[in-house]
């Protein structure tokens, strides 16, 4: 199977996505839509991981790819391609399946937040119910769609995971989150938030330093499954 793994922005890295993509030498299209790249035509048998980035998915008229990324998601979701959303990546399968995304009301949700997993059959990482911190940065959140099941929750918001006829599974959290990219987290210029549940700068770096070598771990396993 080849692999399509799209980054949106060149401060959002693919993380560990990228790494377990060359070091399991795998044949992958590596898109960076900010440098112009273009969306190859939809084709049978690829697999997609659409990375996170700042942008929103109301912002098409900042960002003028997102208009085409949407129609290419829908494209391959009809021809029955595995897809995998990461924050972004995630609440734009969710709109592409009909489900409201909008900002939380409570604010943002940024740094280490422990998330409970759900025992989900046949789905590697999931075999049973299991509670693991992984990196959150994000203002806008997902609803799920029709026909799509939960599979992660915490108290900020339900759901931070859903799958969807084992063919789209959308995190709303970071779980490509390395160490590098949490130093690039913890530097956001607009920390602190005005409300949410926002870590402080330090605690973003102790949290990544703490919980980051069994996320990664964690996310490499999922993907061993959900691509093999």
């Amino acid at each position: 199977m080849k692999l399509l793994l799209v980054q949106h922005t060149a401060e959002t890295s693919p993380g560990v996505a990228l790494t377990w993509l060359r070091q399991q030498k795998k044949d992958y299209q590596h898109l960076r839509l900010y440098e112009g790249d273009s969306f190859p035509k939809g084709s049978l048998g690829v697999g997609i991981i659409l990375c996170g980035g700042a942008p929103n998915v109301d912002q098409e008229e900042k960002y003028p790819w997102l208009r085409p990324e949407k129609k290419w998601i829908k494209e391959n979701i009809q021809l029955g391609n595995k897809i995998v959303g990461l924050c972004l990546g995630g609440q734009l399968c969710a709109q592409a399946l009909g489900a409201k995304v909008y900002p939380h009301p409570k604010g943002w949700e940024v740094g280490w937040k422990e998330v409970e997993l759900k025992a989900t059959p046949h789905l590697l990482g999931f075999e049973k119910n299991l509670k693991i911190h992984f990196s959150q940065h994000h203002r806008y959140v997902f609803e799920a769609p029709r026909s799509a099941e939960v599979i992660a929750t915490n108290p900020w918001w339900s759901p931070q995971a859903f799958i969807w006829k084992n063919q789209v599974l959308a995190f709303q959290f970071h779980p490509e989150r390395d160490l590098a990219a949490n130093e690039i987290s913890a530097d956001d210029p607009d920390l602190p938030f005005e409300k949410g549940d926002v870590d402080s700068r330090e605690q973003i770096l102790t949290g990544g330093r703490q919980f980051s070598p069994k996320s990664v771990a964690w996310f490499e396993k999922f993907l061993d499954g959900f691509f093999n």
